[in-house]
């Protein structure tokens, strides 16, 4: 059994806490029950039933539901810095920042994490049925990831793509190299004088002014 504490959105200053059999993840996107009404919330820190002493285990509420997207890391500490420094509930701070989908939870969720991607490693016939065997023979030319295995199957490609992971079919590989940024920025000098200049500040709050007329370079700096 592990405690969870949880970030809602509500105007309250504090996480909850539920508790769960299985164990989760920080970041993970769960339904509790909030005063007799369901809420979406997210698991800000994970303790074990050990090492929670805070009231009973006992009168600890369960978890009713969660499902598979995570928040990344970078999202949690923004909200938690953005909430610090403007004086507001870390719960309300934090859903500010998220699609109203995410936030719903009669609709499904659509993971929009890091891309996983699948390549087949051989020609071969997988099905009978012609539209598997197109996304099997797509999975052969180039690695591919789930959504756009969707729009060459029509649907949720993720059942075929369990069986043929289990199967050895097909497997997990990294990004294409075409999905990848290889050209290096090349700075003039002024641009490459305000990136020296700013660089002493990265790790403290400072206030500065990028000035510019349209075209001088602005973006790239």
């Amino acid at each position: 059994m592990y405690v969870y504490q949880i970030a809602l959105d509500i105007p309250l200053r504090k996480n909850y806490s539920y508790k769960y059999t299985d164990k989760l993840q920080i970041g993970q996107r769960v339904i509790v029950d909030f005063h007799n009404k369901r809420h979406i919330g997210f698991i800000t820190s994970i303790i074990a039933q050990e090492n929670f002493h805070e009231y009973p285990i006992e009168k600890t509420a369960l978890i009713i539901k969660y499902d598979d997207y995570i928040l990344d890391t970078n999202t949690i500490k923004l909200a938690s810095f953005a909430s610090l420094y403007y004086h507001h509930p870390f719960g309300e701070t934090l859903f500010c920042g998220l699609p109203a989908l995410i936030k719903k939870i009669d609709t499904p969720i659509i993971n929009i994490g890091p891309k996983i991607y699948y390549k087949a490693n051989i020609q071969q016939k997988v099905s009978s049925s012609q539209a598997i065997q197109n996304v099997y023979e797509a999975l052969v030319k180039e690695a591919l990831n789930t959504q756009q295995l969707r729009t060459i199957f029509k649907k949720n490609p993720k059942p075929i793509i369990d069986k043929w992971l289990e199967k050895s079919l097909i497997q997990q590989v990294d990004a294409p190299n075409r999905y990848i940024t290889q050209n290096e920025l090349v700075l003039n000098d002024e641009q490459q004088l305000i990136i020296n200049t700013w660089q002493n500040y990265w790790q403290q709050f400072h206030v500065g002014l990028l000035y510019g007329i349209t075209g001088s370079g602005k973006t790239e700096v």
